[in-house]
C-alpha cells in the first residue's frame, strides 16, 4: 500500500466542529504542514510526477517524513472567506517561539504601529 497524505479540513463553530473537506492536494495549509517534516527533495517528486515516473519513488526511503503526523490550524477572520474584518490585531504568536518544532506561517497579516493585524490578502 502506498502512503498517502490526506488533509481534514474542520471549522470550530459555536454548535461544535463542522467537517468542510477531505482532500490530498498541495493547497497551502497541507504543504506548510508537510514539507516541514518531507525527508527528501520535493522538486524530484513533482518531476517525477509531472513525467509519468512516480511510481520509481520508494516511499520508504526516497519520501520519507520525520514525523508520522502534523497538525496545521489556520485562524481566519470572523466574516473569512467573504467580508472579514480586517485590522485586528493578532495576540499570542510570540509565545509559540518556545515550543519545539512549531511553526507559524501567516497571510492576510500586514505590521500595523508595531503589531500583527489582520489585512486584505495581497492583490
Amino acid at each position: 500500500m502506498r502512503d498517502v497524505c490526506m488533509s481534514v479540513g474542520l471549522m470550530v463553530t459555536d454548535a461544535g466542529p463542522k467537517d468542510l473537506e477531505f482532500n490530498s492536494r498541495f493547497g497551502d495549509p497541507e504543504t506548510q504542514v508537510v514539507l516541514p517534516v518531507f525527508d527528501g527533495d520535493i522538486v524530484d517528486v513533482f518531476l517525477a510526477a509531472c513525467n509519468g515516473g512516480l511510481e520509481a519513488f520508494d516511499t520508504q526511503g526516497d519520501c520519507n517524513s520525520s514525523s508520522g503526523a502534523t497538525v496545521c490550524v489556520v485562524i481566519a477572520s470572523g466574516g473569512y472567506p467573504d467580508d472579514y474584518s480586517t485590522g485586528k490585531e493578532i495576540l499570542g504568536l510570540s509565545d509559540l517561539d518556545v515550543l519545539p518544532g512549531v511553526v507559524v506561517f501567516h497571510a492576510g497579516t500586514k505590521r500595523s504601529k508595531g503589531s500583527l493585524v489582520t489585512a486584505a490578502e495581497a492583490a
